[in-house]
């Protein structure tokens, strides 16, 4: 977000400022402490994703009103904190990380996918006589499928529980 100020200053100058800012209570302390040195806001510009609200040149006394902002959304968070149960609390806090391990099954899920098709492909299209050596070669082939597809079965098992989760 930015702020576009035209202000006319102690040297009767038109001067223009455009600063940047993390937060809107930061942007309009500024503009409050600009007030205050005694410069004349002539407008005020809020300019995000490339729209521009113009602020009603008014509302800004030079007065700050950070620390009561502050005491504020404490006072609400306080009253948040205690009329959410806390099994709430944390599933708002753990939604984050649901997503993420939901994300990291899927994408094994697919490679799961992937490698028991490349290790049954593989095992299809043996050339090879079968003797013990290829026996025991197809035999390892087979124990890698099932380790796999039990690898498999769990992915999809914890994803449906965190997608239950999420819900």
């Amino acid at each position: 977000m930015y702020l576009r100020l035209n202000v006319i200053d102690s040297n009767q100058e038109k001067r223009q400022f455009i600063f940047q800012f993390e937060n809107l209570e930061i942007g309009f302390d500024i503009v409050n402490r600009i007030k205050k040195q005694g410069d004349i806001l002539i407008s005020a510009d809020l300019i995000d994703d490339y729209q521009r609200t113009s602020l009603p040149v008014e509302a800004f006394d030079g007065v700050s009103f950070l620390a009561e902002l502050k005491q504020l959304e404490l006072e609400w968070i306080s009253i948040l904190a205690k009329s959410f149960p806390i099994r709430l609390r944390l599933d708002l806090e753990a939604t984050h990380w649901y997503r993420k391990k939901l994300s990291f099954y899927e994408q094994s899920i697919v490679r799961l996918e992937l490698m028991i098709s490349d290790v049954n492909s593989r095992c299809e299209h043996q050339e090879i006589p079968f003797r013990t050596k290829s026996e025991v070669v197809f035999n390892r082939y087979q124990s890698i499928v099932r380790r796999y597809e039990a690898q498999l079965k769990q992915a999809h098992w914890i994803r449906k529980l965190i997608l239950d989760r999420l819900q």
